[in-house]
C-alpha cells in the first residue's frame, strides 16, 4: 500500500516470493493471566468499614448481604491463545510466487470475550521483456472476529458490594441489581457478571490490501524507468451489540438493547513517477533524479442504529453517513553522490487536500539534506577500528494535519519544520554499529479547537490556525555483535531518546489556556491544558497541603493568589504541574543463539511521564452510600482520609514512568 511522504510515495510490501520450493510452519501459544487486581475492600472488610463509617445510617447498614463476592474474580480469567502460519514460497511461470495463511485464536482476561482472525497472503512477481518490465503483486486479506465486552464492566466489578451474591430470584434474569421500589435503580453499578453474561458485542472485519506496481526499464535508455503504483485498502466493519430485555440497566430506555455500526472505507492510491538514475564515471558522480504525481480517493459510508428491544420499540439513533476526499502530490527529488563521500538531497512537494477551501487547499513543502562520508576520507585510512563514520544534515517543511470531520474550513494546513544533524559509525568492523542524532521541531498553525465567547456563534468552540509547539532533542542507537562465532552469536541493540516540547500558542480571548483530559466525577471537569510557555498536556492543579502525619489535609491547598475565600474556587491558585509525556524513552533487545536455538527479549521504558489517577481521585467515604445502593471503594481512601473527593489536587498526579518486557522467547529451528 503507498503511502504519502515527503520524498515521493513510500512502498509498504510484504514477503516477496522465491523460485526455490520452500514451505514454512510457525506456530505459537500464549497464556495471560491478570497481573493484579484492583485493591478494593473484601467482604469482611467492607462491612467493618460500613459499621464504621456509616453507624449513623441504619438504611445503608441494613442493605449489606449476606455473601462473600470478589468480583474481580468472577469477571477475570486465565486465557489462552495459539496462533498458526503457514508459507509456502515456489516458482509460477518461472517467477517467484508466494502463498501464506495465518489463524489466530486468542481469548482475553476477562470472561466471554475473544479475538479469532484468518489472514491470506498473495505475492507474485514476474518479469518481463528480458528483465525490462517488472511487475510486483501483493494482495493481503484479513477476516477477523471480536467478542468484545461492555467497558462499564471493569469499573462495576470494582465497585460492587462484595457482601451481595451474584444470583437471586428477581426479575432481571436473576441476576443480583440494585432495586429501588421493586424495579432497578438506574443510579446504581450494574451487576458485572450480567454486564457479561446478558450483552452479546460482536464485530466482523474485512481488510484487503492490494499492491500492484510495474516498473519498466526503457530499451533504448535503460537510466530511465517509468514506474506506476496502485494501492487499494479496503475496510469494512460490523458491530452488533445486542443486550437482553431482561437487564436491569436497560430499564430506563424501556428494556433491552439493539445497536448496529456499519463503516465500509475505501482508500486508493495512484503514484506515477520517472526515475532516471545513472553514473558519470568521468566525474565520478551518481544522479538520481525522480519526479512524479500522486493521487488518493479516501471513501467513507456507513450507518448508526439504536434502539430498545421492547415494544413498541423506540430508536435513538438513525442515520447514515457518506464522505469523499481527495489528496493530490506534485513531486521531484534529486539525489547528487560524489565519490561516494558527499551526498545532496533535494526534494520538493506540492500538496493538496480537498477538506480546505480553495483559498488554501495546497500546500508547497521544501526539503534538503546532506551527508558527508568521512570513512571514505584518505587520513581516516589509517584509523582502522573505525569501519564507518559518516555525518548528516537536513532541513525540511511538510503539511500535515485536517479536519477531523468532513467539513471544508477555511483553514491552511499545519506546518511542521524540522532539523536534523546526526553521526552514524561503525568500529571493529562494524560489530558496533548505531547513531547520534540532534532535532528540533516546531510544529505552526496547529489546527486546534479554542473557545469564543458566548453568543458570538452557533458553538461555544471554534477551529483555528492558533497552536505553535517547539519540540528538541536527542536519540542515540547502539547495536553491538558481542559474540560471532560458528556455534554461538550474541547479539544486543539499545537505544534512547529524550525529547523537550513547549506549547509557544498565544493566549485566546485572555484565557489561561485550553482546558481538555475530561476526568469522571462532576461534569465538564479537566484536569490538563495547553498553555504557552509550558510543556504539551500539562496538569493544571492545586499543590496539596500535608499534616504534620505525612497525609494530605482535606481541602487545604496552597494559597498561589494571596487572596481570601475559597482557594479551590479561585483559578489564580492553579498551577502547571508535571507533563503525561515522558522525558526519555529508552529500549533494550538481546538474541543469543547456540546452533538452532535461540533466546531473545526486548524490553523498554518510559521515564519522567506522569499520569492523574483518576480512579484514586473519584475515591471518598462519602461514596460509600449514595441513592440507596452501597459502594465498593479503593482502600487508598485509608491513606487519604478523605470524606469527599478532591478532584484537583495534585496528590493524584502521580509519576508513571515503567519498565515494560515485552517479550521472552526461546525457539528452536529445525
Amino acid at each position: 500500500m503507498a503511502k504519502k511522504a515527503v520524498n515521493g510515495a513510500i512502498l509498504i510490501h510484504t514477503q516477496r516470493g522465491s523460485k526455490k520450493l520452500k514451505l514454512n510452519y510457525n506456530v505459537q501459544g500464549s497464556l495471560s493471566v491478570l497481573p493484579q487486581k484492583y485493591d478494593v475492600f473484601s467482604a469482611v472488610e467492607y462491612r467493618e468499614l460500613i459499621n464504621e463509617k456509616l453507624s449513623h445510617n441504619p438504611e445503608a447498614i441494613a442493605s449489606l448481604g449476606n455473601a462473600n463476592t470478589d468480583w474481580q474474580k468472577e469477571i477475570y480469567r486465565t486465557s489462552f491463545g495459539q496462533d498458526h502460519h503457514l508459507s509456502l514460497c515456489t516458482s509460477v511461470l518461472d517467477a517467484p510466487f508466494r502463498i501464506s495463511y495465518g489463524n489466530l485464536n486468542q481469548d482475553g482476561i476477562v470472561k466471554t470475550s475473544n479475538l479469532k482472525r484468518n489472514t491470506l497472503g498473495l505475492a507474485f512477481s514476474p518479469e518481463f521483456f528480458d528483465h525490462h518490465l517488472q511487475i510486483s503483486l501483493n494482495h493481503n486479506l484479513t477476516k477477523e472476529k471480536n467478542r468484545y465486552v461492555d467497558e462499564n464492566v471493569f469499573g462495576d466489578a470494582a465497585m460492587f458490594d462484595p457482601t451481595q451474591p451474584v444470583h437471586t430470584n428477581n426479575n432481571y434474569g436473576e441476576y443480583y441489581e440494585w432495586l429501588v421500589n421493586g424495579s432497578s435503580n438506574i443510579m446504581a453499578t450494574a451487576n458485572p457478571v450480567a454486564l457479561l453474561e446478558q450483552t452479546n458485542y460482536n464485530s466482523d472485519v474485512t481488510n484487503r490490501i492490494t499492491n500492484v506496481k510495474a516498473d519498466y526499464k526503457l530499451h533504448f535508455f535503460p537510466d530511465l524507468h517509468f514506474v506506476f503504483n496502485y494501492g487499494s485498502d479496503y475496510y469494512k466493519s460490523k458491530i452488533k451489540k445486542d443486550v437482553d430485555s431482561l437487564a436491569s440497566w436497560t430499564s430506563w430506555i424501556g428494556r433491552g438493547y439493539y445497536q448496529r455500526n456499519n463503516l465500509t472505507t475505501k482508500n486508493n492510491m495512484y503514484d506515477f513517477y520517472l526515475n532516471y538514475s545513472k553514473y558519470f564515471k568521468s566525474i565520478q558522480s551518481e544522479i538520481d533524479f525522480i519526479t512524479g504525481y500522486t493521487y488518493q480517493i479516501i471513501e467513507n459510508k456507513g450507518s448508526d442504529y439504536i434502539r430498545n428491544t421492547a415494544q413498541p420499540a423506540e430508536v435513538f439513533q438513525n442515520y447514515r453517513y457518506s464522505n469523499k476526499n481527495y489528496y493530490t502530490s506534485k513531486y521531484g527529488r534529486i539525489v547528487y553522490n560524489f565519490k561516494e563521500k558527499y551526498l545532496l538531497n533535494l526534494s520538493l512537494r506540492y500538496d493538496g487536500d480537498s477538506k480546505y477551501t480553495n483559498n488554501y487547499r495546497w500546500a508547497f513543502n521544501p526539503a534538503a539534506a546532506f551527508a558527508w562520508n568521512i570513512y571514505r576520507e584518505q587520513f581516516m585510512r589509517k584509523i582502522t577500528f573505525i569501519s564507518d563514520l559518516k555525518f548528516r544534515i537536513s532541513y525540511g517543511k511538510t503539511g500535515v494535519g485536517q479536519p477531523s470531520d468532513n467539513k471544508k474550513y477555511n483553514l491552511q494546513h499545519e506546518e511542521i519544520s524540522s532539523f536534523n544533524a546526526g553521526l552514524d559509525f561503525g568500529f571493529l568492523k562494524d560489530k558496533i554499529t548505531g547513531s547520534l542524532n540532534y532535532y528540533t521541531q516546531t510544529c505552526d498553525r496547529l489546527i486546534v479547537m479554542v473557545m469564543i465567547p458566548n453568543g458570538s456563534n452557533l458553538s461555544n468552540f471554534i477551529l483555528v490556525n492558533n497552536g505553535k509547539l517547539d519540540n528538541k532533542g536527542w536519540d542515540f542507537v547502539l547495536n553491538t555483535q558481542v559474540i560471532s562465532s560458528k556455534n554461538w552469536r550474541w547479539e544486543v541493540s539499545g537505544n534512547w531518546a529524550y525529547n523537550k516540547n513547549k506549547i509557544k500558542t498565544p493566549t485566546v480571548n485572555g484565557c489561561i489556556g485550553m482546558a481538555y483530559g475530561t476526568i469522571a466525577g462532576g461534569t465538564g471537569n479537566s484536569i490538563m491544558i495547553q498553555s504557552p510557555g509550558y510543556p504539551l498536556n500539562s496538569f493544571f492543579v492545586l499543590q496539596q497541603v500535608y499534616g504534620s502525619d505525612g497525609k494530605p489535609l482535606e481541602e487545604e491547598y496552597v494559597n498561589r493568589s494571596g487572596e481570601g475565600g475559597n482557594v479551590a474556587a479561585n483559578m489564580d491558585n492553579y498551577y502547571h504541574d508535571k507533563s503525561s509525556g515522558p522525558d526519555m524513552i529508552i529500549g533494550i533487545a538481546s538474541k543469543l543463539g547456540y546452533k538452532k536455538w535461540e533466546l531473545s527479549f526486548s524490553a523498554r521504558a518510559n521515564i519522567g511521564n506522569y499520569v492523574y489517577n483518576n480512579v484514586n481521585s473519584n475515591n471518598a467515604y462519602s461514596m460509600l452510600y449514595n441513592n440507596h445502593y452501597l459502594r465498593n471503594l479503593n482502600k487508598s481512601v485509608n491513606e487519604t482520609g478523605f470524606n469527599n473527593p478532591q478532584y484537583f489536587s495534585d496528590y493524584f498526579v502521580e509519576n508513571a514512568s515503567f519498565l515494560r518486557m515485552d517479550y521472552i522467547r526461546l525457539g528452536l529451528s529445525f
